[in-house]
């Protein structure tokens, strides 16, 4: 299996299951020079990213065991792979609806012009229950995570979005059901 990516116009490659990522640091000194950083993800890499991406919280001991490595092995190369920005943050994932959010959805928003959606942006960060702004290539333009406490929240929140000039269309998309994939 080769996975090729390109870089200033080469291409690398690696076999047996690799992957190869590679990551801008920017180190600014006397200008814009910067390095390029390659990490190479083995199998190990990769099996520890899905352990973490299960259990965020899973002790080293037991990702260790699992991979027939020591603790501090792990802990090196989770180290390793922080350091590089391949892992962004620890994090957990909340079920909304327990905590009181009773209505989740998606809104899709269609602008009159690309040069709106800042104007757009600013204002959709002032309203209640947004997680999320997605800002898109192409059709829609932006889409929006909403994690509201009741109905009416919504309907509040819709009559508000139609009093901004510079959308010209939108939808909303309400949630039914969530289906955690691992």
């Amino acid at each position: 299996m080769f996975i090729y990516h390109f870089l200033q116009g080469r291409s690398c490659s690696r076999n047996k299951g690799s992957a190869l990522i590679f990551k801008e640091l920017a180190t600014f000194q006397f200008g814009s020079n910067f390095k390029r950083r390659a990490m190479f993800l083995d199998l190990t890499d990769l099996q520890i990213l899905n352990l973490l991406k299960e259990n965020s919280r899973s002790k080293l001991t037991e990702i260790a065991d699992k991979l027939k490595l020591t603790p501090a092995a792990i802990k090196y190369r989770i180290d390793r792979l922080v350091e590089a920005g391949i892992i962004d943050k620890f994090t957990i994932l909340i079920n909304q609806k327990k905590v009181g959010f009773e209505v989740l959805a998606f809104l899709i928003i269609y602008a009159n012009s690309k040069a709106h959606l800042g104007t757009i942006i600013n204002t959709l960060k002032q309203f209640p229950g947004i997680s999320k702004l997605c800002v898109l290539m192409g059709d829609p333009d932006i889409i929006v995570e909403l994690t509201l406490n009741h109905m009416n929240t919504l309907i509040d929140l819709l009559k508000r979005l139609n009093q901004i000039e510079e959308i010209q269309n939108y939808k909303i998309w309400i949630i039914q059901d969530i289906i955690h994939v691992q």
